[in-house]
């Protein structure tokens, strides 16, 4: 939903077509259990995380552990299946100081690291400083 949302023709109606999409998908009460939080955020709320959404994959290249074109798609994947605020954040911060030591968080920046090590080659993997 987000993918499409962040296309560059359609970020400027990206509330009015999630609107949409939400009337279609939570009209029926017993539909609403398969979408609970996607179809609940507030304006400001789809606005942060569409701005997010843009601005974490060029953040990924400038601390240099995303392999721009082959990893986009799987990176937003866990981004998206990880604590996505947080894993935000710690790459805010990542990207804000020279060496970065990965914390031990949960479902964090490591938890998506850890994720993308698994598919990497040992010469290739990312290690506790990026």
């Amino acid at each position: 939903m987000f993918g499409v949302l962040n296309e560059r023709f359609l970020y400027k109606k990206s509330i009015a077509i999630y609107k949409a999409f939400a009337s279609v998908a939570t009209t029926d009460d017993s539909l609403d259990w398969l979408f609970p939080p996607i179809w609940k955020y507030s304006d400001d709320e789809l606005m942060l995380r569409c701005e997010i959404e843009q601005n974490i994959i060029p953040m990924a290249d400038d601390v240099l552990f995303l392999n721009l074109g082959r990893e986009e798609k799987y990176f937003l994947y866990l981004v998206r299946k990880s604590d996505f605020y947080l894993t935000y954040q710690e790459l805010k911060e990542a990207k804000r100081v020279t060496k970065w030591q990965v914390k031990d968080s949960r479902r964090g920046l490591q938890w998506v690291i850890r994720k993308l090590n698994q598919k990497r080659p040992p010469s290739k993997q990312i290690g506790p400083q990026i």
